[in-house]
Order: structure tokens, then sequence, then C-alpha cells
């Protein structure tokens, strides 16, 4: 979904995947608001949201951060912000270039990942946007080199 922060847009992107994990969630909490787990289950549904952290990706340009990590049922999932094709080290574009700017978007994505305990095994979804199709062949072969 979309919405607006301080007066710019900012986009959201949250997959199936996404949606049935908060009602997986949601269910197993009401289950123990209920009183009707054990209190193994009760200590183990404890949630935890922790902000992912890389040195290795560009720094925010907004009031976001890279990603969310939420910590549930004894395990984690996460959730990444929009990786762009910039240059952690210059904080620009990596190159006019399509291929290079999804190479350097995926390394970021790579490097975010990585250093918050995943490998892009882990990654279940992703949404490209570009803003002209006729560049897609080209993005996609970029692609499947992580993918």
């Amino acid at each position: 979904y979309q919405r607006r922060v301080h007066g710019k847009q900012e986009h959201i992107v949250a997959g199936v995947v996404g949606g049935l994990t908060s009602l997986i969630f949601g269910f197993g909490m009401c289950q123990v608001m209920k009183g009707k787990c054990g209190p193994a289950a009760k200590k183990m549904a404890k949630t935890t949201i922790q902000t992912m952290k890389s040195e290795r990706v560009p720094k925010p340009i907004g009031p976001y951060c890279a990603g969310k990590v939420v910590h549930s049922w004894g395990s984690s999932m996460g959730y990444t912000s929009g990786c762009l094709g910039i240059d952690p080290a210059t904080g620009n574009l990596v190159s006019e270039d399509i291929k290079d700017q999804s190479r350097q978007a995926l390394e970021n994505l790579k490097n975010l990942v990585e250093d918050n305990g995943f490998t892009l095994k882990h990654v279940l979804k992703n949404t490209i946007f570009i803003t002209d199709m006729a560049e897609f062949g080209k993005v996609n072969e970029v692609y499947q080199e992580y993918f």
C-alpha cells in the first residue's frame, strides 16, 4: 500500500506472505490472550521488532529504516524497504545503465539481509518497479544471477 509521510509518498510493499504471517501471529496472540495456551506457548508468544541495520547499504533518504525483523514464536521474519541502485560509498546512482542499477539494488538487498542474519535463500517475495517495460529483459537477466 502507499501512505504519505511528511508530504512525501512512501511505498510499502507487503505481499501475500506478509498478510498470512500477520494472520498467523494474530491467531496465535488471540489464543494466548484467551488463556488457551500453556505456559511454554505464552513464553514463546513474546513478539519483538528489531530495526535492520547495515553499514553496507545506502543510508535512507527519508524518515524510514532499511527494514524490520519480527521475532515471534521462536522464529524471525524480515521485511525490507525498497532497495535502489545507489552506491553506498557515494550515495549516488551507480550509473544510468539499468543493468548496473539492478545489480547494485540486488547487492544492497543481499548485504542488508546478510547483515541481519538471513540470506537471499530466505527471501520469499520481491517486487520490482521499473519505469520502462522495454527494460524488463535486462532487469530479469541480472535478477536471475541472484535468484
